[in-house]
């Protein structure tokens, strides 16, 4: 089984993907994932397609429109999608990315406060840098290079 499409993995997350110029290769992608049912019933696995989702990403107005299926389900559109911990986004805007990041950060950052107020400065240090910097900084690399 050869798949055309480009596929990543890790642990339980699978992201299949490649370019859509045509219908063509919109017919490649649908193909590839037939070709992925027939492994998932191969190897005695189980994909949950209610949690498949389909992004086209691209800047243009003009785009090739298919709807996929898979496992016999209709797959979802959608503009943005979280993979492994990122949101990503339709134009590649980073808003929402971080916005979802800076939303769970002051979750966090208000439960410390209601429930460390009467620590000393350094134990608030300690949680800050442990529980509220990390979900501001995940994956800054890739959306603040400078």
């Amino acid at each position: 089984m050869i798949l055309i499409s480009t596929v990543r993995l890790f642990a339980d997350d699978t992201l299949l993907f490649c370019f859509i110029e045509s219908n063509v290769s919109s017919d490649f992608l649908q193909d590839n994932l037939c070709k992925l049912e027939e492994w998932q019933d191969r190897w005695q696995l189980e994909f949950n397609p209610t949690k498949c989702k389909v992004m086209c990403i691209t800047t243009k107005k003009n785009t090739v429109k298919k709807q996929y299926v898979f496992c016999g389900q209709i797959l979802e559109e959608v503009e943005n999608h979280p993979y492994l911990g990122v949101m990503f986004d339709s134009k590649m805007k980073w808003s929402s990315h971080i916005s979802n990041s800076t939303r769970k950060a002051n979750v966090v950052s208000n439960i410390m406060k209601r429930n460390l107020w009467n620590c000393p400065r350094d134990v608030k240090e300690v949680a800050y840098k442990s529980l509220v910097r990390p979900k501001i900084e995940y994956a800054s690399a890739a959306w603040d290079p400078y």
